[in-house]
């Protein structure tokens, strides 16, 4: 699909490498460049490194170091699923449930977090059990949606610790229980969750409900930058 160029048919293995581990820095960096960013990954990615499609893919989707280009965006996610990279199906479900560059389509998200949970993304994991929570694409299903968390929760996913905390508070599937809520957002807390730690401070001072039933943070467009795979 991307056009090869003499110098890129050449890389060796170990210029692969190094490349990568330089991208890599520049990409955990308090203050990345974001353009040098995107053209060492679309290097990369033309020697089929699914992680490098991957990380081109979600540039393009946030208009980082380059202009916004929904469609560039799922082609890269797209070439990085065949180059077995886990994440790519997350942020590839994120389009479809977003209508970017594809016409919107919960069910081909919620099909794409099911394949992404089966290959290993946590946030697959944690996002198809939100969508099974609020019925998106699928008849809500509670019982469902409490195990997917915590199957991710107990793999350290902070976020689906919140969010379980949300189902023992709200009862939604099991008896309410403050006390399980409490323990589940101190989990998420404890793990740098800002949200788990204002909901658990809410009901330790008696404030019910802690927040609103329905959870604004959802993987968005917006925060497609972030990853599992740092």
């Amino acid at each position: 699909m991307w056009p090869f160029t003499k110098k890129d048919q050449q890389m060796t293995a170990e210029e692969l490498n190094k490349l990568m581990e330089e991208a890599d820095a520049i990409w955990g960096s308090d203050s990345p460049d974001y353009r040098k960013l995107l053209k060492m990954y679309r290097r990369a990615a033309k020697q089929k490194n699914g992680v490098a499609a991957c990380r081109a893919g979600m540039l393009y989707a946030a208009g980082k170091g380059t202009m916004t280009f929904y469609s560039k965006a799922v082609d890269y996610f797209r070439d990085a699923i065949d180059w077995k990279n886990e994440d790519a199906y997350n942020k590839l479900a994120l389009m479809y449930d977003a209508g970017r560059g594809v016409a919107a389509n919960s069910v081909s998200c919620a099909d794409l977090y099911r394949r992404g949970m089966d290959e290993g993304s946590l946030e697959s994991i944690n996002n198809l059990a939100y969508m099974y929570e609020y019925g998106r694409g699928m008849p809500a299903n509670f019982e469902l949606a409490r195990k997917l968390y915590e199957t991710a929760a107990s793999i350290g996913v902070a976020v689906s610790m919140r969010h379980l905390g949300t189902i023992y508070e709200y009862g939604k599937g099991v008896d309410v229980d403050l006390e399980a809520a409490k323990h589940w957002y101190r989990q998420a807390a404890e793990k740098g969750d800002k949200r788990a730690k204002k909901y658990l401070e809410a009901l330790e001072n008696g404030q019910t409900p802690s927040h609103t039933d329905k959870d604004p943070e959802y993987a968005s467009i917006a925060n497609i930058l972030e990853t599992t795979e740092r």
